[in-house]
C-alpha cells in the first residue's frame, strides 16, 4: 500500500513537472516572437528616421485659401530613407520571420520567397511627403483633408515610370495615428511597397490628421472621396517635380475599413472614370461591404456587442454625412450621446471607449448588451420593420457586396473563416455578386490563414505587395506602348 501511494505521489509530481515544462516552453515560444517582433519594429522605426541627405523635396503652399476638391493644398517632406535600410526591412517580412506571428501558408504555396529573394536585388530609397488637399463630403461640402506620398528615389538626373497604388489604412480612431504623421501600425508596410518603386497615396480619412471634423466611418464615398480626390492632388505634385513619368496603371488596396475603401472606389471608378489612369487590380480585403451584415429582416435580437464602441462610432459618423436622414437621438440612449459622444474627441483609442462604454452600462468589459446603447423604439423597429428605419436604408443602398454591374478590371477579395471582427460572408457573397454580373472578369477569393482579424490582415496586405509586383512584372513599361 504504501508503495502504491508513493507511486501515486511521484506519478502527481511528475504531471505537475510536465506541466510546468510544458508552460515553460510556451512561455520561451511567445518570448521568442516578442524578440522578434521587437526587433523588426526598431528595424521599422530606424528606417523611417529622416535622412535629409537624401535630398528632401520640395514644399508647398498654394497661393490662394480657396479650397477646390482634388486641388492640392500644401506639401511638406516629412520622413526619407535610405535603400539600404528599406532592404533590411524588406527582408525582414521573411517567411520565417513572419510565421513566427502569422500563418503563412497562402504566401508559401504563392511562391513568395523566390519572388522576395529575386526582389531584393533593386529596393529604392524612398522619400515621404504630407500633402493637404481639398476632399468633397457626402454633403457635397469641400473640406481640408491630408495624407501621405511616398515615393522612390532614384539617381538625380534620371527620370523614374511610376505606377501609382492607392494604400486605404484600417480603423483608426486616434487622430494623429495616421499616415501624414508617420504613424498607424500600416505605414511601414507602406513604406515597404514604395521602395519596390511604386508612388503610394495613403489618405487620412476625413476627421483625421489636419480634417478637424467627425470621421464618416465606414461611409463608402465618403471613403473614395479622400482616396481619389486626395490622389489627384498627388499627382499633381509629382508631376511638378519633372523626374517621373506615369505607366498609367493603378492599383487600389486595403484592409477591413480599408478594403470598404478600396471597393468603394472601384465601384467610382468604374462609374465615372479616371482621367490618364487604368486600374491594375483591386484588393478589398477583410472589408465589411455590408454594414448590415446578418442583420436580417425579423432576425434582430437583444444580445452582446463584441465592439460597442464602434457601434457607436458608426451611428455617430452615418449622422455626420446623412444629417437629414439619421438622427443619432432617434437611435441611441440620450445617456449614451450626452455622457460619451464628447469621448469621441480623436484623443482616444478602441480599448479607453470600450472600458467607457461598458463603465456608463454598468457592466463588465465585453458585457455590454444591445440594449444597453440602443432606444428600445429603434430596437423594436429594426427587429419589426427595419425599412422604415432610415438608418438601416441609408446603409441598405451603400452595400458593396451586391452588384448588377460590375468592372472588368481584377479584383481580389480576401477573408479568414476564422475572422469574428468581419464576418468573411461579406466577402463571399461579393464574389458570387460580381462573378454573376462580370463573368469575364478576373476575380478571386483568397482564403486567408490567419484566426483573428488583425493577423489575417498582416497577411492580406503583404500578399498584395506581392501580387502587385508580380503584375507589374508582366506589364508594359507604359500603356501609351
Amino acid at each position: 500500500m504504501r508503495l502504491a501511494k508513493k507511486g501515486k505521489r511521484r506519478s502527481v509530481r511528475n504531471l505537475a513537472s510536465e506541466r510546468i515544462c510544458h508552460q515553460r516552453r510556451i512561455i520561451l515560444r511567445c518570448a521568442l516572437t516578442i524578440i522578434a517582433s521587437a526587433l523588426a519594429l526598431s528595424l521599422l522605426a530606424c528606417a523611417a528616421s529622416p535622412k535629409p541627405k537624401l535630398g528632401a523635396l520640395p514644399s508647398f503652399h498654394a497661393d490662394t485659401m480657396e479650397i477646390a476638391r482634388g486641388g492640392l493644398i500644401a506639401a511638406r517632406p516629412v520622413l526619407a530613407t535610405a535603400a539600404g535600410k528599406n532592404r533590411a526591412t524588406f527582408r525582414l517580412a521573411s517567411l520565417p520571420i513572419l510565421s513566427l506571428k502569422l500563418k503563412t501558408g497562402l504566401l508559401a504555396e504563392s511562391g513568395f520567397s523566390a519572388w522576395q529573394k529575386k526582389r531584393d536585388k533593386r529596393i529604392y530609397a524612398v522619400q515621404g511627403i504630407a500633402l493637404s488637399f481639398g476632399a468633397a463630403l457626402v454633403s457635397g461640402a469641400i473640406e481640408r483633408q491630408s495624407g501621405l506620398l511616398l515615393l522612390p528615389q532614384k539617381a538625380a538626373g534620371s527620370a523614374m515610370m511610376l505606377s501609382w497604388v492607392v494604400y486605404t489604412k484600417g480603423t483608426e480612431l486616434k487622430r494623429d495615428e495616421v499616415p501624414s504623421r508617420v504613424r498607424g501600425y500600416e505605414t511601414p508596410i507602406a513604406q515597404i511597397l514604395a521602395s519596390l518603386g511604386y508612388a503610394v497615396w495613403m489618405p487620412d480619412y476625413s476627421g483625421m490628421g489636419e480634417s478637424q471634423a467627425f470621421h464618416e466611418y465606414c461611409v463608402p464615398e465618403g471613403l473614395a472621396a479622400s482616396a481619389l480626390d486626395g490622389l489627384a492632388a498627388a499627382r499633381d505634385y509629382v508631376r511638378g517635380l519633372g523626374n517621373y513619368e506615369e505607366s498609367g496603371r493603378l492599383y487600389l488596396m486595403g484592409y477591413s475599413e480599408g478594403g470598404l475603401a478600396a471597393m468603394a472606389q472601384v465601384k467610382k471608378i468604374h462609374e465615372e472614370g479616371l482621367p490618364d489612369l487604368r486600374v491594375g487590380a483591386a484588393y478589398a480585403m477583410g472589408a465589411p461591404l455590408n454594414l448590415m451584415s446578418g442583420v436580417e429582416k425579423g432576425s434582430v435580437r437583444d444580445g452582446i456587442l463584441a465592439a460597442p464602441e464602434y457601434s457607436i462610432y458608426l451611428v455617430l459618423a452615418w449622422a455626420r454625412a446623412f444629417p437629414e436622414r439619421v438622427r443619432a437621438e432617434e437611435i441611441l440612449k440620450p445617456e449614451i450621446l450626452s455622457r460619451l459622444l464628447p469621448l469621441y474627441d480623436g484623443s482616444r483609442d478602441s480599448e479607453e471607449l470600450h472600458r467607457a462604454v461598458a463603465s456608463l452600462c454598468g457592466k463588465k468589459k465585453g458585457g455590454v448588451l444591445k440594449s444597453d446603447i440602443y432606444l428600445e423604439s429603434y430596437m423594436k423597429s429594426m427587429l419589426e420593420n427595419p425599412d422604415s428605419v432610415e438608418y438601416y436604408r441609408a446603409q441598405l443602398e451603400r452595400r458593396l457586396d451586391l452588384w448588377d454591374r460590375a468592372p472588368a478590371f481584377p479584383i481580389l477579395l480576401a477573408a479568414s473563416e476564422a475572422d469574428r471582427v468581419v464576418d468573411p460572408a461579406n466577402s463571399r457573397r461579393a464574389f458570387e455578386s460580381l462573378r454573376a454580373a462580370a463573368p469575364s472578369a478576373e476575380l478571386k477569393l483568397l482564403q486567408l490563414r490567419g484566426l483573428e482579424h488583425s493577423q489575417a490582415g498582416a497577411e492580406a496586405l503583404i500578399y498584395a505587395i506581392f501580387d502587385i509586383d508580380r503584375r507589374e512584372a508582366l506589364a508594359p513599361v507604359s500603356l501609351s506602348q
